[in-house]
């Protein structure tokens, strides 16, 4: 059996709770606890693939990368200079590094948020330098791959993305209509109405029809994160084989998505 990563599971705040639940009743998940912003977990490979696939209320599920405590910003660079990238990805792929600022750390002088970024690029590239002498590009539009950062006081969190785009982006919105509702944002709220997918539901302020979708794919066991006319791509196939996310069978996971969505079709015939 693979071994099991950490990681993080982000939703949009106040779903928490929902995230959490809906987690817990995954197969292969286990230590999940509610976080601000998400839900911590730990997990298989497969398991985090599928969740992609599966999970109706997260964001995006991120894998950690590594961590530490800092006392002064140079800390936040040899942090990161630490951690193994080059068993996750390549340096001849592109890379987009992100931020979030929890509480505040506490150093000697404020910490912008552009020179913390700067210092995790650069212990990245140091980490590539010492394994290969070359080291990735920054690509800020359409990285291949995207590495997010947590601070929290003092602790520094690293994560990969395996999601790429945000999984609200299911992939039948095919028009937007004015302030639509995000998918997973419906999901959850479908979640935590306990609606038992066969009472009649009726949605009185029906605008493009977010919530009743959600909720019809919700009663029908379809993969929020699959769409049979364009399966999309997730950020986790990008990397390397001989990473821990390489034993993943992605062909598999997307027949068993295009499988459970034939028979919904065929029953209905």
């Amino acid at each position: 059996m693979a071994a099991s990563l950490q990681g993080f599971a982000v939703c949009p705040s106040g779903l928490e709770e929902a995230l959490t639940e809906e987690l817990c009743g995954l197969s292969g998940f286990h230590e999940v606890a509610k976080g601000r912003g998400g839900a911590r977990f730990s997990a298989t490979p497969e398991a985090i693939a599928r969740a992609n696939l599966w999970a109706r209320i997260p964001t995006r599920i991120l894998i950690e990368a590594g961590q530490g405590t800092i006392s002064k910003p140079e800390e936040i660079r040899q942090i990161a200079t630490k951690i193994l990238w080059d068993q996750w990805f390549s340096y001849r792929q592109t890379l987009r590094i992100d931020l979030a600022v929890g509480r505040e750390p506490r150093l000697e002088k404020p910490l912008a948020r552009n020179f913390a970024t700067l210092l995790i690029k650069d212990g990245i590239c140091d980490r590539f330098r010492i394994a290969s002498g070359e080291r990735p590009s920054i690509d800020t539009t359409f990285p291949d791959i995207r590495v997010w950062a947590f601070l929290d006081q003092n602790h520094l969190t690293l994560y990969l993305d395996s999601s790429g785009e945000p999984l609200f982006k299911r992939g039948w919105r095919q028009a937007k209509g004015e302030a639509p509702l995000r998918e997973n944002l419906a999901a959850a709220l479908i979640a935590m109405t306990q609606w038992d997918g066969e009472t009649p539901l009726m949605d009185p302020f029906c605008g493009s029809g977010t919530l009743l979708i959600e909720a019809m794919q919700r009663a029908l066991h379809l993969p929020p994160g699959y769409a049979a006319h364009s399966p999309r791509e997730f950020a986790a196939e990008r990397f390397h084989e001989k990473s821990p996310m390489g034993s993943v069978n992605w062909r598999a996971l997307r027949a068993e998505a295009k499988a459970a969505i034939d028979r919904v079709i065929e029953g209905l015939k």
